[in-house]
């Protein structure tokens, strides 16, 4: 992944461009704040609640993550994503 937002002090939200392999799968995640999906190349299965959609390049989400969700590459080629959320998983790290 390439992280895309900074180090700022009292960062509250992520920006990472993510690639992701043929069968990889995000495990199912849940928490308070908010998640935006944009599909740059490739295409993931995502799932939020009992809600299931499959993003194509161009393609886009945004919900909050209160809800149960995850998302995989069920094709045979790596899919490239942009990932905006809150909270920061980054927050307090250090920055490469």
């Amino acid at each position: 992944y390439h992280q895309l937002s900074s180090a700022l002090p009292g960062q509250l939200m992520d920006a990472i461009l993510m690639t992701i392999p043929p069968g990889h799968r995000f495990p199912i995640d849940q928490r308070e704040g908010e998640d935006f999906l944009y599909m740059v190349e490739g295409e993931l299965v995502s799932k939020v609640g009992d809600v299931v959609m499959k993003l194509r390049k161009g393609d886009s989400m945004h919900f909050r993550s209160q809800s149960p969700h995850s998302a995989w590459n069920e094709s045979d080629h790596d899919a490239v994503l942009l990932y905006v959320g809150t909270p920061s998983i980054f927050r307090g790290k250090a920055q490469d």
